[in-house]
């Protein structure tokens, strides 16, 4: 009988459609970990989803308060029919909530978190699935934010940081009141690139600290602040020399620098460091006596800045030799003029009188005898006797040369006694002409 099972055709086939239809059932009840029979059934397969980073609301009017100790998101688990889920993910309706915040009030709080807007056939588990949270009355203010650069110390050689700045110089600061009130300080760390020989620019975020240095859990806004950090070449320090301008010939001058001895220089690095000097403007036009005026420096080319740009220097003129020369010739030459004029009318006087004299004498002469002659030479002799009193015997001719010196002698002293001897002289002629 076995052997006519096997001789049939059409029974070996149909035992061999059984076996892989129940081989097939198998596999499927062991891919499910379910009764082979709900295989057959119209059912959807069941699933577990894990969501993560699920935002975390708040329910309740609490607009007046501020709510610590509740986390921003977290991880879901959605259990429940595969097609469900799916959909349920495609939507993305539903959300973590807490618990109805209205009418707890100031103070700590422990509350549970609950899901909204999930199917009936869908279940889930939150966790956290409840929190402790503080609730305070709500406090804003605006504070300026600080800059710290953790390592300074990473420019260059040759320069240093000359700046800081931000695109805000405030933020606004939201949280409880107890929390506000113990800010100490609201700042951004910033780390620069290592040997920085030009500006920064980076975003930092901020942050608030409580006198402890502890981080308090407070809203800033905005969150981050673009910082730059400028750098510039270290100045240079070079000496100042003074350049005097607008001299005049007939002075010198004396220059003393009153300010330091040494400007400051800034710009490029190799710029600045190839400066050996820079140079003070004294003008001295117009000065003729010690003043102190402002010199103006000399910008070097290349260099941007000089500190200071001006110094106080004080001009002290003297007058050169020549100078004094030349008024001493003047003096002089003035006083050579005006002897010269009174020696020339001293001698015109005393010639006038020798002349005025010589005349008499000869005309009293020629109209007399020798005997009168001898009287009017006696009376000369007495005339000279007034001028001369150790020389009375004379010549004729000596007679004439003593008056002319006499003469001279008395116009140079005095006008009016040269016109005396002139009239003493005609007189005693006239008498010798009698005898």
């Amino acid at each position: 009988m076995i052997n006519k099972f096997y001789n049939n055709k059409i029974a070996l086939l149909l035992l061999s459609l059984f076996l892989s239809l129940l081989l097939f059932v198998y596999v499927k009840a062991e891919q499910y970990n379910e009764n082979p029979i709900s295989f057959f059934q119209n059912v959807s397969e069941a699933t577990t989803e894990t969501i993560y980073n699920v935002p975390v609301y708040i329910d309740g009017n609490v607009d007046n308060y501020y709510i610590s100790g509740l986390p921003d998101s977290v991880s879901v688990s959605l259990s429940g029919p595969k097609n469900v889920i799916d959909q349920t993910l495609e939507t993305n309706d539903f959300k973590v909530v807490t618990e109805d915040l209205t009418n707890l009030g100031e103070g700590s709080h422990y509350i549970q978190l609950q899901m909204e807007n999930l199917p009936e056939s869908v279940s889930y588990e939150i966790s956290p699935s409840s929190v402790n949270i503080a609730i305070d009355t709500v406090q804003t203010t605006d504070v300026p934010v600080e800059v710290d650069v953790v390592n300074s110390d990473a420019v260059a050689e040759g320069f240093s940081i000359a700046d800081i700045t931000t695109n805000t110089s405030t933020v606004t600061l939201t949280g409880a009141t107890s929390d506000i009130n113990s800010v100490s300080k609201v700042y951004t760390n910033v780390t620069i690139p290592d040997n920085l020989s030009e500006d920064y620019t980076t975003t930092a975020t901020v942050i608030t600290e409580n006198a402890d240095g502890d981080i308090l859990n407070i809203n800033t806004d905005p969150t981050e602040v673009e910082v730059t950090v400028s750098v510039e070449a270290d100045a240079a320090a070079v000496p100042i020399e003074l350049e005097i301008t607008n001299q005049q010939d007939n002075y010198t001058y004396e220059t003393t620098l009153l300010d330091g001895p040494n400007a400051s220089l800034s710009g490029d690095y190799d710029v600045i460091n190839a400066v050996e000097s820079v140079t003070a403007t004294v003008d001295v036009a117009d000065i003729t006596e010690t003043t102190t005026i402002d010199a103006p420096i000399t910008l070097p080319t290349g260099v941007e800045a000089v500190t200071p740009t001006s110094v106080r220097v004080q001009v002290v003129p003297t007058a050169t030799s020549s100078s004094s020369s030349s008024s001493s010739s003047s003096s002089s030459s003035t006083s050579s003029t005006s002897s010269a004029s009174a020696s020339a009318s001293s001698s015109a006087a005393s010639s006038s009188a020798s002349t005025s004299s010589s005349s008499v004498i000869e005309s009293s002469a020629s109209s007399t005898s020798s005997e009168a002659a001898s009287e009017a030479s006696s009376a000369t002799d007495t005339s000279v006797g007034v001028g001369d009193t150790d020389n009375t015997d004379f010549t004729g001719l000596d007679r004439e040369v003593q008056a002319d010196e006499i003469n001279n002698d008395a116009s140079t002293n005095d006008d009016n006694g040269s016109s005396s001897v002139n009239v003493f002289n005609g007189i005693l002629a006239f008498f010798a002409s009698f005898f």
